[in-house]
């Protein structure tokens, strides 16, 4: 099996977010999503370019986690996210990185240390 690579960020893309980017429709979910993620959070670690969240092991996190990953990326499409289960059900991570200065924009934004 080929290891994974990892692609450099897109300079391109602007470290901002895009409000109107998730549908009225899909709002509601993108909003209960956000909540779980903001209420569960264990344990917060700073990266040099984001933050390793981990949250509780289980299916319900996993899928919280691939709900606001895919809401999150249409209003903040530089992010980069990976979701991460570690064996024997210990816990869930959520990696949130991206270009520098996103550290800093996670932090206002999400209200991280």
């Amino acid at each position: 099996m080929k290891a994974m690579q990892t692609i450099p960020a897109d300079e391109s893309i602007p470290l901002a977010c895009i409000p109107d980017a998730i549908s009225p429709a899909d709002q509601p979910r993108y909003d209960a999503a956000r909540g779980w993620l903001e209420r569960s959070i264990v344990h917060r670690e700073a990266l040099p370019d984001g933050y390793a969240l981990r949250f509780p092991p289980g299916a319900e996190s996993l899928s919280t986690l691939a709900d606001f990953a895919a809401l999150e990326s249409l209003c903040c499409p530089f992010l980069r996210f990976q979701i991460e289960a570690e064996p024997g059900q210990r816990a869930v991570w959520l990696r949130l990185t991206g270009r520098e200065g996103t550290r800093e924009f996670l932090k206002e934004e999400f209200g991280l240390p």
